[in-house]
């Protein structure tokens, strides 16, 4: 998906903070659509483009349970279905069978973008693309946005 003004386009990786940047961007009063990146006819349409990019291993958390809280499957019986003991024996198998997976998915994104910011630094990212892409903006209410759909999970018994 991506989330498109008339200055900027942010094309948003499922897990890296999709739902903040739409939330500040409503909370700065900058009109937004959010469309499929499918709809995209052009990258080189003068706008500028940005994306974030989060740790592979947090992301594969964060999406994995994700994934089993939408399809209501408890993560035990998730990583069974898997034939993994616990998420650790997961991580374990994702760095001997497809270590660079995630950062091929990331890479994806990253290709048109003019800037790839870190999640955990999500809110001078945003700062930073609405400056770059000259739109005008309060920082303070960037960085007085709380965070969403932030969950904090004891893998350790997963």
């Amino acid at each position: 998906m991506s989330l498109t003004t008339d200055r900027m386009v942010f094309l948003a990786c499922p897990k890296t903070g999709t739902q903040w940047v739409r939330n500040t961007l409503a909370a700065l009063e900058i009109p937004f659509n959010q469309t499929d990146l499918h709809a995209i006819q052009s990258y080189d349409d003068g706008r500028y483009h940005w994306t974030v990019r989060r740790d592979p291993e947090d992301w594969l958390r964060s999406y994995f349970l994700s994934i089993s809280t939408r399809i209501g499957v408890p993560i035990v019986d998730r990583l069974r279905d898997l034939d993994c003991s616990s998420f650790g024996a997961f991580l374990r198998e994702y760095r001997q069978t497809c270590p660079d997976y995630v950062e091929t998915i990331f890479a994806a994104y990253a290709a048109p973008c003019a800037f790839v910011g870190e999640l955990d630094q999500i809110a001078e990212v945003l700062c930073r693309a609405l400056y770059l892409a000259g739109h005008r903006f309060d920082r303070e209410i960037v960085m007085a946005e709380p965070r969403a759909n932030v969950h904090s999970w004891d893998m350790s018994r997963a």
